[in-house]
């Protein structure tokens, strides 16, 4: 047997067989109202506890700094290192017009998942790059420069803070294989966004992974 052969067999198997299936049959807004749901998506929060042990924080990718650099954009507020206030969507933009896809999804599974009462549940995440095309097509839609510019300031007015970077758990949460072809943009809300279960990864590790004001490497 050739060396590797069966383990890239494997992959590609779960990568181009097991994956497309899953994404098809949990990024469904019908799959969302199934029994015990929302419990299996904040159950997610055990999963960032273990960050808190070296042998995890170490050894699985979503706590890799290499694999996640994201940054909390301020709303209306001034970014250090600028003479002036730096309006959030005017970062945001010169990523959307680089980016060769933009992919909008339709809902907010952190929202649907914790039924949100404050913040609409409609206004989902801006995807970019070529990986973002393996949503499926019933859960999103690849829009223009002008109309990612437009939700981004829809997200904005409705006081969502935006979230952009590589963030290594989008991958998983989206069953999408990490090629590095995927930038995100999600608007959270403080009750409800994945990102409130970042609060228990040590601080030195959260350092290396958060960038300030978008940039990254």
């Amino acid at each position: 047997m050739i060396p590797g052969f069966e383990k890239k067999s494997v992959k590609f198997f779960w990568e181009e067989g097991v994956l497309p299936v899953m994404r098809l049959l949990f990024w469904d807004r019908r799959a969302l109202k199934l029994p015990g749901m929302d419990k299996l998506f904040n159950s997610l929060e055990f999963f960032f506890k273990l960050a808190k042990v070296d042998f995890f924080r170490d050894n699985l990718p979503e706590f890799d700094a290499e694999k996640t650099e994201t940054s909390w954009i301020p709303i209306n507020k001034k970014i250090e290192g600028m003479d002036e206030v730096v309006l959030p969507e005017e970062i945001l933009f010169r990523f959307i017009e680089k980016a060769r896809h933009l992919v909008i999804v339709d809902w907010c599974a952190c929202r649907m998942n914790c039924k949100c009462e404050k913040h609409s549940r409609e206004v989902g995440c801006l995807m970019m790059g070529e990986s973002a095309l393996l949503i499926p097509e019933k859960s999103r839609k690849e829009v223009n420069v002008v109309a990612a510019k437009a939700h981004v300031r829809k997200a904005i007015q409705e006081g969502l803070v935006p979230v952009t970077g590589k963030f290594r758990v989008e991958n998983d949460l989206f069953m999408i294989p990490d090629k590095g072809k995927l930038l995100t943009i999600c608007f959270c809300c403080s009750c409800c966004c994945l990102t409130r279960f970042l609060r228990h990864i040590p601080t030195s590790r959260m350092n290396e992974m958060l960038r300030p004001g978008g940039t990254f490497h």
